[in-house]
């Protein structure tokens, strides 16, 4: 066996995810790996200031596995510059559990150059995981700045982006992405070798996440997400409203006050829940029978492999992400555009067909096939292991 190591994003803590509520999500796939016997350890790496007393509560509720170690930053690197400057230093001043890991292994794009420092400086193998491309996605944010200062500043960073990305693929031993768009954008802008890249998709618990069997569904659709533009919030409250459907909205964003009054001030049947743990979420996914997601661009949305595999009946635009997921007609719905019109005329069709079990069992298999805990996480171990091999 052998000892994996994680570097969160840069900026990102432990206490972030427990308080984000994403903490009993993310440590799924390194338990699993620890319960198959992948791993005799696994340590993260995180950014964190109090990730030492977050940590020691989390073992002392039994929340998170011993054979996971936090090693957190020192509390003296705790600010914009020096977290950042933290994120060079890191090789040198956690030398001790460099030594320990056989792969380091990224969890975004943000400070995976502390990776490339390891792989160098400790002989380590370097496994690059993005959730996301982050150069498309500033490049997508480039038109939605508000300010002419803002865009300069998104151009900038989606240029420092490029320059990292093209970098970090060139030292990588291996690199995972979560849909075959971002694998094709990979290898052809920044001319990677085809088979080091693997399309490795986000994961669900589907022993969490699971279709429970009732009638009593609401006639109504469900978004759950961040409140922002890319979501294209403002078009699909009003196609759902004029299609006369109500909609619950789950999650948090700089949009929710302005989304609130726009619903409020044309009298349209929307509910703001705000944030919801993860572990609350099978419930409300299951209440409802429909889930929407008309985005204008995504990655591999985790909310919508959640949504299928608990039998909402899910439409979604035909984007780069939801498309790879949703097969029109087949275990969901296709929205062409992110228009209101295009919703609505989608959602009528939709919501007309008698194929409503058809399409849930459909959605619900295809989750389970693909998109499992245990599945992805033997994808990711044989890539480790042919690497080690």
């Amino acid at each position: 066996m052998s000892s994996l190591g994680l570097l969160f994003t840069e900026g990102i803590s432990l206490e972030t995810w427990v308080s984000q509520g994403l903490f009993s999500r993310e440590k799924q796939i390194y338990e699993e790996h620890l319960k198959m016997g992948h791993f005799e350890k696994i340590i993260w790496f995180t950014y964190g200031r109090n990730d030492r007393a977050v940590y020691e509560k989390l073992l002392a509720e039994k929340k998170i596995d011993e054979r996971i170690i936090v090693v957190p930053m020192p509390k003296i690197f705790i600010g914009g510059h020096l977290t950042h400057l933290y994120s060079y230093l890191l090789p040198y001043i956690q030398k001790k559990y460099c030594k320990e890991i056989d792969i380091i292994k990224t969890n975004q794009m943000g400070g995976a150059w502390t990776a490339a420092i390891i792989q160098k400086k400790y002989k380590k193998l370097f496994l690059l995981r993005t959730g996301y491309t982050y150069s498309l996605f500033l490049n997508k944010k480039i038109n939605e700045a508000d300010t002419a200062k803002n865009k300069r500043l998104t151009v900038r960073r989606y240029h420092k982006y490029k320059k990292i990305e093209k970098e970090m693929y060139d030292i990588c031993d291996i690199a995972t992405v979560s849909s075959s768009d971002d694998k094709e954008y990979i290898c052809s802008n920044y001319n990677v070798p085809d088979n080091k890249v693997t399309v490795l998709t986000n994961y669900i618990d589907c022993d969490m996440f699971c279709k429970i069997n009732k009638n009593d569904r609401k006639n109504r659709f469900l978004f759950v997400g961040r409140l922002d533009k890319q979501k294209n919030l403002y078009n699909t409250i009003q196609a759902i409203a004029e299609c006369n459907f109500g909609l619950d909205i789950v999650g948090n964003g700089s949009m929710r006050n302005e989304l609130e009054m726009f619903a409020h001030k044309r009298g349209y049947d929307v509910v703001f829940h705000g944030f919801v743990d993860n572990k609350e979420l099978p419930k409300i996914y299951n209440d409802f029978k429909y889930y929407i997601l008309a985005s204008e661009y995504e990655g591999m949305p985790k909310t919508l492999l959640e949504a299928m595999a608990c039998g909402a009946l899910c439409f979604g635009t035909n984007v780069a992400g939801i498309k790879e997921v949703i097969q029109d007609k087949i275990n969901g719905y296709l929205i062409p555009d992110t228009s209101i019109q295009s919703i609505k005329e989608t959602i009528k069709n939709g919501i007309n067909e008698d194929s409503f079990e058809m399409l849930t069992d459909n959605a619900v298999h295809q989750i389970y096939s693909n998109n499992s805990l245990q599945n992805v996480t033997l994808k990711e171990w044989d890539l480790i292991d042919k690497l080690r091999h």
